[in-house]
C-alpha cells in the first residue's frame, strides 16, 4: 500500500519542532501540552494525541509504550540513524541510544543462533543509568 501523503498543519509543525529542539527527550502528551502552555500556544491533549500518533505511524515520532502498558512517550524519530537499541532508565525516563558494537553482534547473535531478527527501531531495554546515585540516593 503506498503512504499516505499527509497535510501537515500548524500543531504537526510544532510538535515537529519541538521534538526537534529536544530530540534527546520522550514526552508524554501531557508534556507536549505543558511545552506549549509555557509557550502560551496551548495545544488540547486530543489534538497533541492525534498528531503524534500520525507522527509515529509516518516515522517522524518513535512511540515508547510505558513499562506497564498503560500510557505511551514519543521522541523524534530516527530515519536515516544507523540501526542501535536504546536504553531505558526507570529512574528518570532518560532515554540512551547504544550503537556499539555489542549492540550489533548481540542482534547478530540472534539471528545466527535463534532465527529471530531484532527491529532496532522498537528494542528498548529497560535499567537504571544511575542518576539516583548521582543525586545521594541508591539506584
Amino acid at each position: 500500500m503506498a503512504a499516505r501523503c499527509r497535510y501537515k498543519t500548524r500543531h504537526h509543525e510544532s510538535i515537529l519542532e519541538l521534538l526537534t529542539e529536544n530530540s534527546e527527550r520522550c514526552f508524554s502528551v501531557d508534556d507536549i501540552c505543558a511545552a506549549f502552555a509555557e509557550r502560551g500556544r496551548p495545544i488540547d491533549r486530543t489534538t497533541a494525541y492525534r498528531q503524534l500518533e500520525k507522527m509515529a505511524e509516518d516515522g517522524a515520532a518513535l512511540k515508547y509504550i510505558s513499562e506497564k502498558g498503560e500510557s505511551a512517550t514519543y521522541r523524534l524519530g530516527e530515519e536515516g540513524a544507523p540501526p542501535h537499541l536504546h536504553l531505558k532508565c526507570l529512574d528518570c525516563g532518560g532515554l540512551k541510544h547504544i550503537d556499539c558494537s555489542a549492540a550489533e553482534g548481540f542482534s547478530r547473535h540472534l539471528m545466527e543462533k535463534h532465527s529471530f531478527n531484532l527491529d532496532p527501531s522498537k528494542t528498548v531495554i529497560y535499567g537504571h543509568c544511575g542518576c539516583v546515585s548521582e543525586r545521594g540516593g541508591k539506584a
